[in-house]
């Protein structure tokens, strides 16, 4: 039987295989920094801090399952994964990377209800009894403009290419009459490194959509979605309140207006600026288990300083060979795997 961290690493690892395809990014919204820039920049740092922070919460005696309860969404905790080729070009030991793992692996499998580490393309978070409780099928309305598209512009702004530690999407699930719900969460839009997102009011955005039985719906470990079909109807619940329709305009009129406020915020950053902000965003995913600890999540003064010096030419290294080579699954697997060395270079 196939240990939790071989589940984890293989529906991950399929994850990023889809996904690259032999491609290595883009540019939206703003200039380019690979992920290995930033993290050759701060890697070192940002796994001690990792490491501490789970320290803390095992000294308050809060086991896996419990931390998975108080956090309430899986697929954040897989945007850590990513800087372990990172990890291993910097020679951090294998067991720091082991420890962080194994944790994250143990946490989010306490999350699923079934189908661990979305297997078979389904996050599925919520029981029966979830469903029930929260979902009204008589709240279905029509709505013209919907907010989606705008709230992945807010989140791919406040984390780059890492937006899903801005949402959760889940499901789908299947209702007695052979119709898909899916479940789109919005949440951490208040990071404080923009001035944009200080005053984002909802600190939870909740959207419920409710397709014919056709429809396909998709969703990997990294949050990743597809999804095809007559939508039938949906409706927006923020922190706990059912919108109307009325209200529901009025919040897509406030995450245009962010929107705005974001382009003109990030068009007036120069290069430096926004790589501190990228440098932030890989910090700020450690705010839900900081919270938990009690302890802040922002990097260290040393690292800040490592910060300032910026993207250094040895620093773009990984990134050359990387890109160089040929991302099979087995590469892949080598490059996030902890207990597989880097190929000879």
């Amino acid at each position: 039987m196939e240990s939790k961290i071989d589940l984890f690493y293989k529906s991950f690892i399929d994850a990023i295989y889809e996904n690259t395809k032999g491609s290595y990014g883009g540019r939206f919204p703003m200039p380019y920094f690979s992920n290995f820039e930033i993290e050759m920049v701060t890697g070192k740092f940002w796994i001690d801090k990792f490491l501490d922070i789970l320290k803390k919460i095992e000294d308050k005696n809060i086991s896996f399952e419990g931390i998975a309860e108080r956090i309430k969404y899986p697929s954040f905790l897989t945007r850590a994964v990513i800087p372990n080729d990172t990890l291993k070009f910097l020679k951090i030991s294998k067991n720091k990377i082991m420890m962080k793992d194994r944790s994250i692996s143990e946490i989010i499998f306490s999350l699923y209800k079934e189908y661990p580490f979305c297997k078979e393309s389904k996050n599925i978070l919520w029981n029966v009894e979830d469903i029930e409780k929260n979902f009204k099928r008589d709240k279905l309305l029509k709505i013209q403009g919907h907010p989606n598209g705008y709230l992945r512009t807010i989140t791919e702004f406040l984390y780059f290419y890492s937006d899903n530690l801005g949402h959760e999407f889940h499901g789908p699930y299947i209702l007695n009459n052979g119709d898909k719900l899916l479940v789109r969460e919005w949440y951490n839009l208040d990071a404080p490194y923009y001035n944009f997102s200080k005053d984002f009011s909802p600190s939870e955005i909740r959207i419920y959509e409710l397709y014919n039985s056709n429809a396909e719906i998709e969703i990997d470990i990294s949050n990743r979605l597809i999804v095809g079909g007559t939508l039938k109807g949906s409706y927006l619940e923020v922190d706990k309140k059912v919108l109307s329709l009325k209200e529901t305009n009025e919040l897509i009129d406030f995450i245009i207006k962010k929107c705005r406020e974001a382009t003109k915020e990030v068009l007036s950053l120069n290069r430096q600026e926004l790589f501190k902000k990228a440098c932030l965003m890989q910090f700020y995913m450690l705010k839900p288990l900081a919270d938990l600890a009690e302890v802040d999540w922002e990097p260290s003064k040393d690292c800040l300083n490592r910060i300032k010096e910026g993207i250094k030419e040895e620093d773009k290294t990984l990134f050359r060979i990387v890109k160089s080579a040929s991302l099979t699954k087995e590469m892949i697997q080598m490059l996030f795997d902890y207990r597989l060395d880097l190929p000879e270079q």
